[in-house]
């Protein structure tokens, strides 16, 4: 790999839910259909995020995301977040060829989701809660924070989640991040890493992903 390549490599960051990005009134977009619940109307002020920290919220019944139970499906993801880090990568969609090579390495790919999968589903929890585990960590539902170009991090997707979660007082979650800002270094704050693993390095075949330090 070199400099001038781009790594399109992901993982998941155990992220402190009390420093995910801002969801404040003014920063929502209502065209958004994912915004267009009531319960997301006023956003999320920082002080009300850090006192559910301390005073924690039952779920509640105005919609899917709030009706969970985030500590429990929270405890779970960072679990299997830990032991299956490349389920944060996406996979490719279709082999490039017939061969058996390329079916052998699609099904390598996907392994890792398949192993997500199987373990959200043996989860000793209710179908919601096993449900809410298994999207927690796709890359198709997961909560994505990449940098937009004012610098500031920002949601990529899983606005309404992360919402759900402050809401809730959940501590740590795990976030999928990539290289948005440099192209072979990790720019993720150091703190995500307190209660998670490395950086894994064999994301990608070929490229070199330095472990934060």
């Amino acid at each position: 790999m070199t400099d001038s390549e781009w790594c399109p490599a992901s993982w998941y960051a155990i992220y402190p839910v009390a420093l995910l990005p801002p969801l404040e009134r003014d920063s929502f977009h209502y065209t958004e259909a994912e915004r267009s619940n009531k319960c997301m109307q006023r956003g999320m002020p920082l002080w009300e995020r850090l006192s559910r920290q301390v005073v924690h919220r039952q779920p509640r019944d105005c919609c899917y995301y709030h009706g969970v139970d985030w500590h429990k499906v929270t405890d779970e993801a960072c679990r299997i977040a830990r032991e299956i880090p490349l389920a944060a990568q996406l996979p490719p969609w279709l082999p490039e060829d017939n061969s058996d090579e390329a079916e052998e390495a699609y099904d390598r790919a996907w392994k890792p989701h398949d192993d997500v999968q199987d373990r959200a589903a043996a989860c000793d929890m209710p179908e919601r809660e096993r449900e809410a585990v298994d999207e927690l960590l796709s890359p198709a539902t997961a909560i994505w924070l990449v940098h937009a170009e004012s610098s500031s991090l920002g949601y990529q997707n899983g606005r309404h989640r992360a919402h759900a979660l402050m809401s809730s007082g959940v501590r740590w979650v795990p976030v999928i991040r990539n290289h948005c800002c440099h192209e072979t270094q990790d720019c993720s704050p150091r703190y995500c890493y307190v209660h998670g693993a490395p950086l894994p390095a064999v994301h990608i075949e070929g490229c070199d992903l330095p472990s934060p330090t």
